[in-house]
């Protein structure tokens, strides 16, 4: 079954290790979630953002205490993070934020949960109609 599907290995390997093996409308419904979206490892996306693995992976999936700061593309199951390009993209502009600004994470997080309700942009930091 795993070989159907290559992007979803790890995590059909991870249900069928503990008894319980996707269905086939579970692994089609995660596949074509993922295809056209560009995924990276979020090492990968690391990397290219210029930021420390386990900064990206607070920003977006959040960590013990803190939900993640932006809203993702794509939910993955917990043992398989993926990073689609979306998401890099807001990565890479909670850096620049960060970065060219100095603006503490809880600000941009209300700053982003903001924009989504008030505006009903569902990711509107790499949103090319907002302007500044």
């Amino acid at each position: 079954m795993a070989e159907h599907f290559p992007c979803n290995r790890r995590w059909v390997l991870y249900h069928e290790r503990r008894g319980q093996p996707p269905s086939e409308t579970e692994m089609i419904a995660t596949a074509k979630d993922l295809i056209g979206k560009g995924i990276y490892s979020t090492t990968e996306a690391a990397l290219y953002a210029r930021v420390r693995r386990d900064t990206l992976r607070r920003w977006l999936f959040g960590g013990s205490s803190q939900k993640p700061v932006i809203s993702r593309q794509v939910e993955s199951p917990a043992d398989n993070k993926v990073v689609t390009f979306l998401d890099f993209v807001q990565a890479m502009a909670i850096r620049a934020i960060r970065v060219q600004h100095d603006v503490p994470l809880q600000t941009i997080r209300k700053a982003h949960d903001r924009a989504v309700r008030d505006y009903g942009l569902e990711y509107p930091l790499p949103d090319r109609t907002q302007r500044s």
